[in-house]
């Protein structure tokens, strides 16, 4: 839980977790990190814990970044089906853990 300042001369040496999502989720698309719960692999009607679960998500293919708004993404998902889940999955807990990365190869 510190905090302090970071000194770079680069501005793309550091970035905040949003930007780094936001550049690199976006381009890459997100994966969800081994061993995370399975409350946390479906996709929401709304960034809020008690919304409406539009899918569960199983086999998971590819997900889209759209949208990041504090510990939720919009995104879209492409499931073995082929059928596309467009909703909001969490990527980060209220603790700060962290379930879904950027996919970066």
């Amino acid at each position: 839980g510190a905090k302090g300042w970071v000194q770079t001369k680069d501005r793309m040496q550091f970035l905040p977790w949003l930007n780094f999502y936001n550049l690199y989720g976006r381009k890459y698309g997100l994966r969800f990190l081994k061993n995370v719960p399975d409350d946390i692999e479906v996709l929401r009607a709304k960034s809020e814990e008690n919304s409406q679960i539009v899918s569960k998500l199983r086999y998971i293919k590819q997900i889209k970044l759209t949208v990041m708004r504090g510990n939720w993404a919009l995104v879209s998902v492409a499931d073995i089906d082929q059928v596309p889940k467009t909703g909001y999955m969490r990527w980060r807990g209220d603790d700060g853990k962290i379930y879904a990365f950027p996919n970066i190869k």
